[in-house]
């Protein structure tokens, strides 16, 4: 992987999130990636976590993957794990670069 993607996880989701920035899909003109890292917990999201209705908004799976690997790195315990997430979506979700904040 190069510096610029998500560094891979042993997760499913951070495995389903992850991407290398510089490959495309079998056409050659898409990313083949749903989210590119550029910088620490900053992302920016590709035409693959497009909702179905705009397309200026992600849909809520690719964003639950992302959202779970970051919650996977924050004071990861390992006699721990995730048995359940909820979310409460309660609008849309912007396409574009984003970070994401941990806290405990």
């Amino acid at each position: 992987m190069h510096s610029d993607t998500m560094n891979a996880t042993t997760s499913a989701a951070g495995r389903a999130a992850a991407g290398n920035a510089t490959d495309t899909d079998f056409t050659g003109t898409q990313p083949s990636w749903f989210y590119k890292q550029l910088g620490d917990r900053t992302y920016e999201s590709s035409i693959h976590t497009q909702g179905a209705w705009n397309a200026h908004e992600q849909h809520m799976a690719p964003v639950a993957g992302i959202l779970t690997r970051e919650l996977e790195l924050h004071q990861p315990r390992p006699d721990l794990r995730m048995a359940r997430l909820n979310f409460d979506i309660l609008g849309l979700i912007p396409a574009g670069q984003f970070t994401i904040e941990t806290k405990t």
